[in-house]
């Protein structure tokens, strides 16, 4: 697994930053059919979680290669207090895009129809509590989520994705 994050503030620290992240994941030998659609080392999350592309069903996707790319706006600009402790509201906007490749081998079928065949996009709200708890409600939209009921994906999730 390769895990590249660079962050690039816009506006002072946090009044609004840009992320942008790119996730390899690569899995070799005779891979256990359940594998293929965990990434990381510790398989911690998977290609369609909350750490990959939100939006996209769990399961829709997987692969021995998997590649994904994240762009995310980011705003911290609402400070107040409460319990004594420091808390700042934000804003957050981003699009995700990945590929999965069945095998090693280029299989069309089975792969997608070019690069970046899954995305996401979508926003959401951000807490920091004091310095270090970050709370994220958002959605995400995918066309992959068109075909089974609500369209948009709903997360809760502590700390930033990346």
């Amino acid at each position: 697994t390769l895990d590249w994050r660079v962050y690039v503030p816009l506006i002072s620290e946090h009044r609004l930053v840009l992320a942008m992240r790119m996730l390899a994941d690569l899995l070799v030998g005779d891979v256990p059919f359940y594998e293929l659609s965990l990434m990381g080392a510790f398989n911690s999350h998977g290609f369609a979680e909350v750490k990959g592309v939100m939006g996209v069903p769990e399961g829709r996707y997987s692969g021995e290669l998997k590649l994904i790319g994240a762009l995310e706006l980011r705003s911290l600009f609402a400070p107040f207090t409460m319990f004594r402790m420091r808390m700042v509201f934000g804003l957050h906007a981003f699009l995700i895009a990945g590929q999965t490749w069945a095998t090693l081998e280029v299989e069309p079928p089975f792969d997608g129809p070019g690069p970046a065949s899954a995305f996401g996009v979508g926003g959401g709200l951000l807490l920091r509590w004091g310095e270090s708890l970050v709370i994220r409600i958002e959605t995400a939209y995918s066309p992959d989520a068109t075909d089974g009921g609500i369209p948009v994906g709903i997360y809760f999730d502590l700390g930033y994705a990346f």
